[in-house]
């Protein structure tokens, strides 16, 4: 046994590693089909390995088939790995075209199985096939818009692949024989460079590929420990963490922040009278009036069960004030069909986020004026301390009563 063959053993092996990787991330979320693809494709490499680490035994007496079936597996592969790659990046697989092209590279690679062993057109037209399948997906994902650097490193891993595929006659030319016969080719220096390199290339792709899913599943687990899984906005921990990723806090420049606190007035009533699933749809069109009043200007988050809390950059407490008052009068004339009889209602408590202060102190003050917007009566808007004492300044200054 050649070289070769110890190469081959080695990729299968590693081989063997990242099938579990890949059908593990599948496992774990099977709403992403792409890990699942990948684990196929790597299982149909590991087939072609397998075969051809079996070519002692079975390429004398099966030949031809035996050539027909090893490139088959191969070219199953790298449609697989396409496919897994396209779906990854949401693009569409166009499943009829590529099962129309798989079935042409089988034809064309039947039809050169009599052409001389040592052919380098034979072996140029047995790759073209899977180099079009790798090439193609290279392109696409060349073509995809906003890449990180691990899509990057996706995109030049396929290119090299194809490159590598392509350039396997050139090897064979180079060296001039691959063996007399599938049985012979491991002991040859064609076996041995052409097995390496595509080992360390295949390895390489798949281990790119599988660190881009592990960053893509870390990406997807983090977004959803920052959202409220009811309303789809922002949890506690995702306002904070968009804070920080937008670099809003109380020294915003030389523009104001403003901290509202909003919190729907009798909801336990309602999940008492009316129960809890319709409890949730009032929390979720609460939830959608925010947003759209926020207009992607805002960070709206639910911080509680009806509780919920809107930061507003660059502006001051008064025009705080006005999206509150906005909010409460659009929720308090909104007709839920689920309440006939039962009319809906928010308070809110506003604040301003003073410099040098901590957004939870911000919180506090609009939660303190929430509570008072309460105790006098609910469907109201009500101003913190010190924010109430300037917004008094500001109006006096517009009417001509300031100093």
């Amino acid at each position: 046994m050649g070289g070769a063959y110890y190469i081959m053993m080695v990729n299968v092996a590693v081989g063997v590693v990242l099938l579990v990787g890949f059908t593990a991330l599948w496992v774990y979320d099977r709403n992403r089909p792409a890990p699942l693809f990948m684990a196929l494709a790597t299982l149909f490499f590991l087939g072609s390995g397998g075969l051809e680490l079996s070519a002692p035994f079975f390429a004398l007496q099966y030949g031809s088939l035996y050539l027909f079936v090893l490139y088959s597996v191969n070219l199953a592969a790298g449609v697989l790995l396409g496919a897994g790659v396209t779906i990854h990046y949401r693009l569409d697989p166009h499943w009829k075209l590529t099962g129309v092209a798989y079935l042409l590279g089988l034809l064309v690679t039947y039809l050169v199985l009599d052409m001389p062993r040592q052919s380098v057109l034979r072996m140029s037209i047995n790759q073209l096939p899977l180099v079009l399948a790798i090439g193609t997906c290279a392109a696409r994902v060349i073509m995809v818009k906003q890449k990180s650097i691990l899509d990057q490193a996706v995109a030049a891993a396929l290119v090299v692949f194809a490159i590598n595929l392509a350039g396997r006659p050139a090897v064979l030319w180079f060296f001039g024989t691959m063996g007399n016969t599938a049985a012979e080719a491991h002991a040859t220096d064609y076996a041995i460079v052409s097995n390496l390199a595509l080992a360390i290339v295949t390895m390489s792709t798949a281990t790119i590929l599988m660190l881009t899913l592990v960053a893509d599943l870390v990406s997807d687990l983090t977004r959803k420990s920052q959202r409220d899984p009811l309303t789809g906005l922002l949890n506690r921990r995702g306002l904070n963490a968009r804070l920080s990723h937008n670099g809003i806090s109380a020294e915003h420049g030389m523009q104001p922040v403003s901290v509202v606190i909003a919190d729907i007035d009798h909801f336990k009533a309602v999940n008492d009278i009316h129960g809890h699933a319709i409890g949730d749809k009032v929390i979720q069109r609460f939830a959608r009036l925010l947003e759209a009043a926020a207009g992607g200007q805002h960070l709206v988050s639910r911080i509680g069960g009806e509780e919920f809390a809107i930061v507003l950059p660059a502006c001051d407490v008064a025009m705080a004030r006005m999206f509150a008052e906005g909010v409460r009068t659009v929720f308090a004339e909104t007709a839920i069909s689920e309440l006939p009889s039962h009319p809906v209602s928010a308070s809110f408590g506003v604040a301003g986020w003073r410099r040098g202060a901590p957004l939870d102190q911000a919180i506090s003050a609009a939660d303190t004026a929430l509570y008072r917007a309460k105790r006098a009566g609910r469907n109201r808007v009500q101003v913190a301390g010190n924010s109430q004492q300037a917004l008094r300044d500001k109006q006096s200054i517009k009417t001509g009563n300031g100093s």
